[in-house]
């Protein structure tokens, strides 16, 4: 395996930290040569209009953050620092690949009903292995990732029922108020907290993303006006009409202390205080209505739902450890950066045969990704690390399934005259983990290891 000196003693100090677990700095040393490593990572931030935008942020080297901190302590901290303190502690639960793996197989057709089955009796703390029916592959990672993106993409399927997109601008996902809170239901919730804890513990990035107030819930902050926006922004302007105005002159607006839930579609009424339904709104009580009507909308409208996928997300993760995380700071470690930057892409990426940076058919190679649009480049690298998005500390951070450094690796194969599929060369992975591109008459093929992320181009 190649690793450098710096990712040894990462490794070594990852060791280090699953026995000495309460008392240790955690730090990655990198020498002051290493000019691999990009000194910034990406942060989600406001364009000044409202609007969310990505900046690179400055990042100190060989920086030490003590896993023994409080998470009250590390909420000071820069988020750098916020997730190496989280990464330490989850390493801490994480059983080594060496005492073995949890294996589940599944078809493809039925991945959803399947893997709700047989998830359920395997340690998330150990190493999963994920095995396609009908497929002869073994799982380096690669595969783990497209059963996390499978049942993602099943479990937050209008017609999977246990999820609605949000009503407002940006896509985000929320808790489906009209699905019964019948078992059924409710374990296919728990398997969604599963999936998602699994995926957070082996980062890997998510491509659906969670409404505010789920994200709220899971840092165990407290709902605001602002979050019901992120799930339905008609009722959030409606509150906040009540909040701005004085109600008492509008003699149309006549509103009780009461809410709707829903049940097999059917609606009745429920009281959000004692003796709701007779108290009527003023101005002098609308402050207490707002409250009490955020808590129901976020929360306790579809309480059984959100206790169900948390209990089980803190079986995984305890949700004391994303409590270090504002909001904006936990949807990227939930789901990467969506902005894909080829300029890190290429400055993270190694060389093997008769390659390297200068040769013509590696500078052709990103010339052409220089020229893609962010979903085309999304599709290639979904396709070549199993994920469409980068961690939040760019290309320099991708991982195999083992925590083992994966540098992005193009690597140059003998091109076969006898091959007689013009756009596929066999290695001896199956067919289906290859790809092919081609390059003005060149070819380039994709494989996994433990080591690296393979990009093998003909010669």
């Amino acid at each position: 395996m190649y690793l450098k000196q710096w990712e040894k003693v990462k490794l070594q100090v990852v060791l280090c930290v699953e026995e000495v677990a309460y008392d240790f700095a955690l730090t990655v040393p990198i020498a002051a040569q290493d000019k691999d490593i990009p000194n910034f990572y990406w942060k989600k931030v406001e364009d000044g209009h409202g609007e969310e935008a990505w900046e690179k942020v400055p990042q100190g080297r060989g920086k030490t953050v003590k896993l023994t901190l409080s998470a009250e302590e590390v909420k000071k901290l820069e988020y750098e620092d916020k997730i190496k303190w989280f990464r330490g502690q989850i390493d801490k639960m994480r059983i080594p690949w060496m005492q073995g793996a949890d294996r589940i197989s599944v078809s493809k057709d039925h991945v959803l009903f399947e893997s709700v089955m047989k998830l359920k009796g395997c340690n998330l703390h150990k190493e999963l292995k994920i095995e396609f029916e009908g497929e002869k592959l073994d799982d380096a990672g690669g595969l783990l990732r497209e059963w996390v993106n499978l049942n993602i993409r099943e479990l937050f399927k209008s017609e999977t029922g246990i999820f609605l997109q949000a009503d407002t601008d940006n896509v985000t996902y929320r808790f489906n108020p009209y699905c019964p809170d019948k078992e059924f239901e409710l374990e296919k919730i728990r398997h969604a907290g599963r999936v998602l804890g699994k995926a957070i513990f082996e980062r890997i990035p998510v491509d659906a993303y969670l409404d505010r107030t789920i994200i709220k819930r899971m840092i165990g902050d407290t709902l605001t006006l602002d979050d019901i926006e992120t799930i339905d922004k008609p009722i959030a302007q409606s509150l906040r009409y009540i909040l701005e105005n004085d109600i008492e002159k509008d003699t149309i607006l006549e509103e009780y202390f009461v809410g709707t839930a829903y049940n097999d579609h059917t609606e009745r009424i429920v009281e959000l205080k004692e003796g709701g339904s007779e108290i009527l709104l003023t101005n002098q009580n609308k402050h207490e209505f707002i409250d009490l009507k955020i808590k129901w909308i976020g929360y306790l409208s579809v309480r059984a739902k959100v206790d169900a996928f948390l209990e089980e997300l803190n079986k995984v993760i305890p949700l004391g450890f994303f409590s270090i995380f504002n909001t904006r700071e936990l949807e990227m470690l939930v789901n990467g950066v969506p902005f894909i930057d080829v300029n890190d892409w290429e400055k993270n990426t190694i060389y093997k045969g008769v390659y390297n940076h200068q040769h013509h058919v590696v500078r052709w190679f990103w010339l052409i990704l220089n020229k893609w649009d962010q979903a085309k480049l999304a599709k290639f690298l979904q396709y070549c690390t199993g994920s469409s998005r980068t961690p939040v500390e760019g290309f320099r951070a991708l991982e195999s399934n083992r925590g083992d450094m994966a540098k992005f690796c193009i690597e140059s194969v003998k091109y076969l005259e006898a091959d007689s599929y013009p756009c596929l060369l066999y290695t001896s992975d199956a067919a289906d983990d290859l790809l092919c591109v081609d390059l003005g008459g060149r070819r380039i093929i994709k494989k996994k290891n433990y080591s690296y992320t393979h990009l093998m181009l003909t010669t």
